[in-house]
């Protein structure tokens, strides 16, 4: 645990500083400067977003080996970088951030549910 202990607190400085500087000097310039294009159809937006999702899922369960694992790690990465971290900066309200976590969470299990069923079921017999 000791190893565990020191190994987080490393990683934790090293990632504080690293991206304070980055989100200091290369970040915010950028997006002082870069207004949002047009939105794209809704619908189109969420296919891709499901798509790279989906194939983002695949990489990480190649690695864990539990779809469902790898659906939940997924949405505690996107957790802790939206809904944790926009309500302590005041971009978002907790109530909002804690149903986003909750749909996170069913969601991205859910997926990795239905991933891990159909991958364990092997081909499409024709």
């Amino acid at each position: 645990m000791n190893g565990d202990m020191k190994a987080v607190g490393g990683a934790a400085v090293t990632g504080f500083v690293l991206f304070y500087v980055l989100t200091t000097y290369v970040f915010n310039p950028v997006m002082a400067n870069d207004a949002p294009g047009a939105a794209m159809n809704p619908f189109l937006t969420l296919a891709v977003t499901s798509i790279v999702g989906v194939l983002i899922l695949s990489w990480i369960n190649g690695s864990v080996g539990n779809a469902t694992k790898s659906g939940a790690i997924i949405a505690i990465c996107q957790i802790a970088l939206v809904d944790i971290y926009y309500p302590m900066g005041g971009q978002r309200g907790w109530t909002a951030a804690a149903v986003s976590a909750a749909v996170l969470l069913v969601g991205w299990s859910v997926v990795g549910m239905v991933y891990g069923k159909l991958a364990s079921a092997g081909p499409a017999e024709a």
